[in-house]
Protein backbone atom coordinates (compact mmCIF):
# COMPACT_ATOMS: atom_id res chain seq x y z
CA UNK A 1 0.00 0.00 0.00
CA UNK A 2 2.90 2.41 0.83
CA UNK A 3 3.91 2.04 -2.81
CA UNK A 4 0.89 2.61 -4.14
CA UNK A 5 0.82 6.60 -2.49
CA UNK A 6 4.69 7.22 -3.12
CA UNK A 7 4.51 6.92 -6.90
CA UNK A 8 1.77 9.99 -7.60
CA UNK A 9 3.73 11.95 -4.80
CA UNK A 10 6.61 11.01 -7.11
CA UNK A 11 4.47 11.97 -10.30
CA UNK A 12 2.89 15.15 -8.14
CA UNK A 13 6.40 16.34 -7.80
CA UNK A 14 8.22 15.44 -11.12
CA UNK A 15 5.53 17.70 -12.83
CA UNK A 16 5.42 20.21 -10.45
CA UNK A 17 8.95 20.95 -11.58
CA UNK A 18 8.67 20.56 -14.78
CA UNK A 19 5.44 23.09 -14.76
CA UNK A 20 8.50 25.77 -13.02
CA UNK A 21 11.00 24.94 -15.93
CA UNK A 22 8.95 25.92 -18.38
CA UNK A 23 7.58 28.38 -16.34
CA UNK A 24 10.65 29.99 -15.81
CA UNK A 25 11.92 29.36 -19.68
CA UNK A 26 8.77 31.38 -20.61
CA UNK A 27 9.54 33.99 -18.35
CA UNK A 28 13.03 34.55 -20.06
CA UNK A 29 12.36 34.47 -23.23
CA UNK A 30 9.69 36.78 -22.60
CA UNK A 31 12.23 39.39 -20.86
CA UNK A 32 14.68 38.61 -24.26
CA UNK A 33 12.74 39.52 -26.46
CA UNK A 34 11.78 42.98 -24.25
CA UNK A 35 14.96 43.51 -23.80
CA UNK A 36 15.26 43.34 -27.85
CA UNK A 37 12.29 45.66 -28.63
CA UNK A 38 13.34 48.10 -26.38
CA UNK A 39 17.07 47.81 -27.87
CA UNK A 40 15.21 48.30 -31.32
CA UNK A 41 13.29 50.96 -29.86
CA UNK A 42 16.03 53.20 -29.04
CA UNK A 43 18.20 53.17 -32.39
CA UNK A 44 16.51 55.35 -34.26
CA UNK A 45 19.26 54.68 -37.50
CA UNK A 46 16.66 53.54 -40.08
CA UNK A 47 16.82 50.33 -41.59
CA UNK A 48 17.49 51.34 -45.08
CA UNK A 49 19.37 54.90 -45.43
CA UNK A 50 20.57 56.84 -47.96
CA UNK A 51 23.94 58.50 -45.48
CA UNK A 52 25.41 56.53 -42.96
CA UNK A 53 25.32 60.05 -40.52
CA UNK A 54 22.32 61.45 -39.78
CA UNK A 55 23.25 65.30 -40.88
CA UNK A 56 25.99 66.94 -42.03
CA UNK A 57 27.10 70.55 -43.69
CA UNK A 58 29.45 69.83 -46.68
CA UNK A 59 31.33 72.12 -48.89
CA UNK A 60 32.81 71.22 -51.86
CA UNK A 61 34.88 72.91 -54.61
CA UNK A 62 33.95 72.06 -58.75
CA UNK A 63 35.35 72.06 -61.37
CA UNK A 64 34.60 71.28 -64.89
CA UNK A 65 35.25 72.06 -68.56
CA UNK A 66 32.02 74.28 -68.75
CA UNK A 67 32.06 75.56 -65.18
CA UNK A 68 33.60 76.04 -61.92
CA UNK A 69 32.43 77.16 -58.09
CA UNK A 70 30.94 75.87 -54.93
CA UNK A 71 28.26 73.55 -54.17
CA UNK A 72 27.15 72.93 -50.58
CA UNK A 73 25.11 70.12 -49.15
CA UNK A 74 23.07 69.86 -45.87
CA UNK A 75 21.26 66.81 -45.00
CA UNK A 76 19.10 65.50 -42.10
CA UNK A 77 16.83 62.42 -41.47
CA UNK A 78 19.89 60.23 -42.85
CA UNK A 79 19.49 62.12 -46.60
CA UNK A 80 16.01 62.32 -46.88
CA UNK A 81 15.81 65.44 -46.12
CA UNK A 82 18.45 67.71 -48.30
CA UNK A 83 19.60 71.19 -49.16
CA UNK A 84 21.89 71.67 -52.25
CA UNK A 85 22.98 75.54 -52.80
CA UNK A 86 25.21 75.91 -55.67
CA UNK A 87 27.26 78.81 -56.86
CA UNK A 88 29.21 78.78 -59.99
CA UNK A 89 30.01 80.35 -62.93
CA UNK A 90 31.07 79.95 -66.35
CA UNK A 91 30.93 81.71 -69.89
CA UNK A 92 27.03 82.89 -70.00
CA UNK A 93 26.99 83.79 -66.68
CA UNK A 94 26.40 83.30 -62.85
CA UNK A 95 24.26 79.90 -61.19
CA UNK A 96 23.87 80.77 -57.66
CA UNK A 97 20.39 78.42 -57.14
CA UNK A 98 19.16 76.66 -53.66
CA UNK A 99 17.37 73.28 -54.69
CA UNK A 100 15.56 71.67 -51.15
CA UNK A 101 14.45 68.38 -51.72
CA UNK A 102 11.27 67.45 -49.40
CA UNK A 103 8.34 65.02 -49.06
CA UNK A 104 9.56 63.56 -52.13
CA UNK A 105 9.65 66.57 -54.36
CA UNK A 106 12.29 70.07 -55.02
CA UNK A 107 11.55 73.30 -54.52
CA UNK A 108 14.26 74.97 -56.82
CA UNK A 109 14.97 78.65 -56.03
CA UNK A 110 16.98 80.77 -58.72
CA UNK A 111 18.33 83.92 -56.50
CA UNK A 112 19.39 84.92 -60.00
CA UNK A 113 16.18 85.56 -61.90
CA UNK A 114 14.29 85.41 -58.37
CA UNK A 115 11.51 82.83 -58.99
CA UNK A 116 10.45 79.35 -57.72
CA UNK A 117 10.05 76.39 -59.44
CA UNK A 118 9.19 73.00 -58.68
CA UNK A 119 10.25 69.01 -59.57
CA UNK A 120 9.54 65.70 -59.05
CA UNK A 121 13.35 65.01 -59.67
CA UNK A 122 15.82 65.08 -56.73
CA UNK A 123 19.29 66.42 -57.84
CA UNK A 124 21.84 63.60 -58.09
CA UNK A 125 24.02 65.83 -55.91
CA UNK A 126 22.33 65.04 -53.08
CA UNK A 127 22.34 61.19 -53.29
CA UNK A 128 25.35 59.11 -53.00
CA UNK A 129 27.55 58.17 -55.90
CA UNK A 130 25.88 54.79 -57.66
CA UNK A 131 29.59 53.13 -56.41
CA UNK A 132 28.46 53.81 -53.34
CA UNK A 133 25.24 51.76 -53.24
CA UNK A 134 26.57 48.37 -54.81
CA UNK A 135 28.86 45.52 -52.96
CA UNK A 136 32.82 45.05 -53.45
CA UNK A 137 32.49 42.24 -55.67
CA UNK A 138 30.38 44.13 -57.90
CA UNK A 139 32.64 47.30 -57.88
CA UNK A 140 35.71 44.53 -58.89
CA UNK A 141 33.16 43.12 -62.20
CA UNK A 142 32.61 46.28 -63.39
CA UNK A 143 36.33 47.57 -63.46
CA UNK A 144 36.97 49.33 -59.98
CA UNK A 145 40.01 48.18 -57.67
CA UNK A 146 40.30 49.23 -54.30
CA UNK A 147 43.33 51.44 -53.36
CA UNK A 148 44.85 52.84 -50.37
CA UNK A 149 42.77 55.48 -48.28
CA UNK A 150 42.98 58.77 -48.29
CA UNK A 151 42.14 61.57 -46.13
CA UNK A 152 39.82 64.12 -47.56
CA UNK A 153 38.28 67.20 -45.49
CA UNK A 154 39.67 65.37 -42.65
CA UNK A 155 37.78 62.42 -43.35
CA UNK A 156 39.28 58.87 -44.01
CA UNK A 157 37.50 57.80 -47.47
CA UNK A 158 37.54 54.39 -49.30
CA UNK A 159 39.07 54.78 -52.35
CA UNK A 160 37.44 52.96 -55.90
CA UNK A 161 39.55 53.78 -59.40
CA UNK A 162 38.46 52.72 -62.44
CA UNK A 163 41.73 53.04 -65.03
CA UNK A 164 39.73 52.74 -68.46
CA UNK A 165 36.78 54.94 -67.79
CA UNK A 166 39.56 57.14 -65.33
CA UNK A 167 36.77 57.83 -62.87
CA UNK A 168 37.90 57.95 -59.12
CA UNK A 169 35.65 57.92 -56.06
CA UNK A 170 36.58 58.67 -52.15
CA UNK A 171 33.66 57.72 -50.29
CA UNK A 172 32.81 58.45 -46.20
CA UNK A 173 29.83 57.29 -44.72
CA UNK A 174 28.78 56.55 -48.24
CA UNK A 175 28.90 60.09 -49.13
CA UNK A 176 31.29 60.59 -52.23
CA UNK A 177 34.11 63.61 -50.39
CA UNK A 178 36.23 63.54 -53.68
CA UNK A 179 34.91 62.49 -57.07
CA UNK A 180 37.25 62.40 -60.50
CA UNK A 181 35.23 61.80 -63.51
CA UNK A 182 37.77 61.62 -66.72
CA UNK A 183 39.01 65.23 -67.34
CA UNK A 184 35.77 67.10 -67.43
CA UNK A 185 34.89 66.92 -63.94
CA UNK A 186 36.27 67.22 -60.39
CA UNK A 187 34.75 67.75 -57.00
CA UNK A 188 36.22 67.71 -53.84
CA UNK A 189 34.97 68.23 -50.32
CA UNK A 190 37.13 71.12 -48.31
CA UNK A 191 34.68 71.07 -45.47
CA UNK A 192 32.89 68.51 -43.37
CA UNK A 193 30.30 68.97 -40.64
CA UNK A 194 28.12 67.11 -38.60
CA UNK A 195 25.11 69.32 -37.43
CA UNK A 196 22.07 68.90 -35.35
CA UNK A 197 19.86 70.00 -38.35
CA UNK A 198 19.76 71.99 -41.37
CA UNK A 199 19.70 75.89 -40.52
CA UNK A 200 16.12 77.34 -41.20
CA UNK A 201 17.72 79.82 -43.01
CA UNK A 202 19.04 77.49 -45.80
CA UNK A 203 15.45 76.49 -46.70
CA UNK A 204 13.14 79.99 -47.00
CA UNK A 205 12.41 81.11 -49.64
CA UNK A 206 12.37 84.91 -50.17
CA UNK A 207 8.74 86.46 -50.07
CA UNK A 208 9.60 88.57 -53.24
CA UNK A 209 10.30 85.77 -55.43
CA UNK A 210 7.75 84.95 -57.90
CA UNK A 211 6.42 81.19 -57.20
Amino acid sequence: MKLVYIFPALFIITFGCGQNNKSNNKESSMEFTTEASIAKKNDNTPTKHIYDIKSAKITFNYTSIAEKGIETLFFDDYGEVAVLVVDKKNKLGHTLQTTIWKDKKSTIIDHEKKIVSKSVFRPKSTEPPSIAEIDDKTRNNIGYQKLATETVAGKPCEVWFNAKQNFKYCIWKKIGLKEILGTSIQKEATEVKEISEIPTSVMEIPKDYKQ
